[in-house]
């Protein structure tokens, strides 16, 4: 018996601070308002988009984002390739579908930013297109990121061409 609870003790020692770690991390989320979305151009840019992490967690999404083999991005992960769409990741469990994003049609007028659809599956953006079916291309360990060679429907040449002149970003002070 007195072998039993030592092993119990030291199996607690061991697993408690990843379980605490994982229940911490799994409170954590990231509900945007208008006012949230700022000026990308102030963000990390990798390869041609822009993210940052609004609950703390910025270094761990850079290293995602770089990743050669990739893998999932923490709660808190906001991606934007153009001021007006954006892809939040939410808490665990959110909606497994979407691996837990949820995706932003904006409207960016000067300084201002408003939401003008957000949501999961059902989530058009300006174009019509349905933001879920083009990120649920990417292969699945890119959590639903679309670049080149990861699975998803290359962007429209022109849009290739002109992506700087798309990415310039109106809420950006000058």
């Amino acid at each position: 018996m007195k072998n039993l609870k030592v092993f119990c003790l030291l199996l607690m020692s061991l697993y408690a601070p990843v379980l605490i770690a994982e229940s911490a991390e799994s409170a954590q989320d990231l509900e945007m308002q208008a006012k949230d979305f700022e000026c990308i151009q102030n963000w990390d840019k990798v390869n041609n988009f822009f993210i940052t992490n609004k609950l703390g967690h910025l270094e761990e999404a850079l290293a995602v984002a770089n990743s050669a083999e990739g893998r999932e991005y923490p709660v808190g992960t906001i991606i934007q390739l153009v001021p007006i769409e954006a892809m939040v990741k939410r808490t665990k469990g959110w909606d497994p579908q979407t691996n837990d994003w949820e995706f932003f049609f904006l409207g960016v007028d000067g300084h201002e930013t408003t939401i003008i659809t957000r949501g999961a599956k059902e989530t058009m953006n300006r174009f019509g297109g349905n933001c879920f079916d083009c990120h649920s291309q990417a292969e699945p360990q890119w959590d639903m990121v679309c670049q080149e060679g990861r699975g998803c429907e290359p962007l429209p040449w022109l849009l290739m061409l002109n992506l700087s002149f798309f990415q310039n970003d109106s809420r950006c002070k000058e």
